[in-house]
């Protein structure tokens, strides 16, 4: 074989080569548990199990870059946590994290008693969210490559928030289990600084945490009371941990919270006096949306969803969502 030849050769397999490797990135592949086992199926390739100890598991989800998968291994004693486990594709364990703290006989407690989910923040952080009682939730964090725990942290209100890359999270305190109104003092708490307190019985957060894109800032809804009207916007800064309080344009009890581009915006549903179809019985309604800029308040159009990049993958993803037709499936998030 001539020189040209074993050049044109080698260039061939390495364009398949890459083209293999490209076509197994994207391709929609589902983790679920299967007879308590973590098995995965992707859609060109049978079901196939990464584990089989009989251990009891729960919340099986791909990490963000498609190639390993966090579970949470439950232990035998009462039914209660006893950690996280990362798994690469081929089932080899990477990590195994405790929950809770680790007692001189190297038992593992934890006070969560049920799980409500474990998620991936970013590439290489973990929570795990479990039930404290009926009002509070505590969740736990890790670090995914060293396995340390990063922070433990209770919420009092509707849910702690975590910033996309995982760093920064609030949570909101002082709003005890079971305590009247009147008693509680609901603080909102960024990476456990205490950074806006309202006053027990006079107000109250109506939703949970949510973090910009870029993960400076966290915004809550306050309302009047603690099922009153909605009234307030907080909007907080992690890297300064101080708060700002803006009165919303209107008071309504059902207020949607958002952010649109770089700013919070607000959503609330408003008799539509011109509906394109009217139909006996049903007030119609349409969205009014309101964006906070420098300070103050504007009326918007609503936002436009991003519409999906891959149509002919995202039916791909769903076909094989159907395929395995059960709940607790997480699909691989792929470009």
């Amino acid at each position: 074989m001539t020189c040209k030849l074993i050049h044109f050769a080698f260039v061939v397999a390495v364009l398949l080569l890459r083209a293999g490797a490209s076509a197994a990135e994207v391709a929609p592949a589902a983790v679920f548990l299967h007879e308590g086992e973590v098995c995965t199926l992707d859609e060109r390739a049978p079901m196939r199990c990464l584990t089989d100890d009989g251990a009891a598991k729960s919340a099986p989800k791909w990490a963000p870059d498609g190639h390993r998968i966090a579970y949470v291994q439950l232990s035998g004693v009462h039914g209660m946590f006893a950690r996280v486990v990362v798994l690469d594709e081929q089932g080899s364990v990477q990590q195994r994290m405790p929950i809770g703290a680790i007692g001189p006989g190297h038992e593992i407690y934890s006070l969560m008693t049920a799980v409500a989910g474990a998620r991936w923040l970013g590439p290489r952080r973990l929570v795990v969210e479990g039930h404290l009682n009926p009002s509070d939730t505590e969740y736990v964090m890790f670090d995914a490559e060293t396995g340390a725990t990063v922070a433990e942290l209770g919420d009092q209100g509707l849910g702690a928030g975590f910033s996309p890359d995982g760093l920064h999270w609030a949570a909101v305190s002082g709003v005890p289990h079971f305590s009247s109104p009147a008693a509680t003092t609901p603080t909102l708490e960024i990476d456990a600084r205490e950074v806006l307190v309202l006053g027990g019985g006079e107000e109250s957060f109506a939703t949970p945490p949510q973090w910009s894109r870029d993960a400076g800032r966290v915004a809550l809804l306050i309302r009047h009371g603690a099922d009153g009207a909605v009234t307030k916007l907080a909007l907080a800064r992690a890297a300064v941990g101080d708060a700002q309080v803006f009165a919303l344009p209107f008071h309504e009890q059902r207020v949607e919270l958002h952010w649109c581009g770089d700013d919070p915006c607000v959503m609330r549903q408003v008799p539509d006096h011109a509906p394109r179809i009217a139909l006996p019985g049903i007030r119609p309604l349409r969205a009014q949306w309101w964006r906070l800029h420098d300070g103050a308040w504007a009326s918007m159009p609503a936002p436009v969803r991003a519409a999906a990049t891959n149509a002919a993958l995202a039916a791909r993803r769903a076909a094989l969502a159907r395929r395995l037709g059960a709940g607790g499936v997480d699909l691989r998030e792929v470009p």
